[in-house]
């Protein structure tokens, strides 16, 4: 069995697409999740994943993003208007994997 933790809003936690924007800042929230993500798998000595949601980027704000997948995400999934595909996607990539 395998847990789930999903979190929406990622951006809004690193201030992503703000004038304040501080690369230090999501780099900790990052790594601390994925450090609570390890935590949790390691004590429940289960399979635990993480899916974070945010919002799409402005052009001017890509480059963020793409720090951070390059550095902490390995999959990001572009926005998907239909809900059932998201679904489909996600189950894909777990089975997948």
């Amino acid at each position: 069995m395998c847990d789930i933790i999903i979190l929406s809003g990622f951006d809004t936690y690193c201030n992503l697409y703000c004038d304040n924007y501080n690369s230090l800042l999501a780099a900790l929230v990052s790594t601390t999740l994925l450090d609570s993500l390890s935590v949790c798998a390691h004590k429940k000595e289960s399979t635990t994943y993480l899916i974070l949601t945010c919002s799409p980027p402005s052009d001017n704000h890509k480059n963020q993003l793409q720090v951070l997948h390059d550095l902490y995400f390995p999959h990001i999934m572009n926005k998907l208007d239909n809900t059932k595909l998201l679904l489909d996607n996600i189950v894909s990539y777990f089975l997948n994997k």
